[in-house]
């Protein structure tokens, strides 16, 4: 499945939609149980996700952790911390979640 990015108001509005999902229980296969923190817009290339990644493991803050990014493709991720231990993390992009879920949702189509 090919990916297209979204611009920041549909992600805003994707997360939005998605914003009752925070702290509810997310399950991967892991032996960890994560709880996911937030819902929010991230960069939508792989390089920037991951500086944006390091940035909110940082901070906490997805404000501070996007700051840098000026670009104007992005993604929304969703955010899961351990309930135990916030060194174990994963997260996932919408697309993944609401595919692997079983979520019926009209996602936005821009094309860059």
């Amino acid at each position: 499945m090919k990916l297209n990015s979204f611009t920041l108001a549909e992600a805003l509005e994707i997360c939005e939609d998605f914003e009752d999902l925070i702290d509810t229980d997310f399950n991967v296969d892991s032996p960890f149980e994560f709880l996911i923190r937030d819902v929010m817009p991230c960069p939508f290339g792989e390089e920037d996700k991951q500086v944006f990644i390091n940035n909110y493991l940082q901070s906490k803050n997805k404000e501070d952790a996007i700051s840098f990014y000026k670009g104007n493709e992005f993604d929304v991720i969703l955010f899961a911390f351990d309930e135990t231990d916030d060194a174990n993390f994963t997260y996932v992009n919408i697309r993944s979640y609401v595919e692997n879920n079983g979520v019926r949702y009209n996602f936005p189509t821009s094309d860059f």
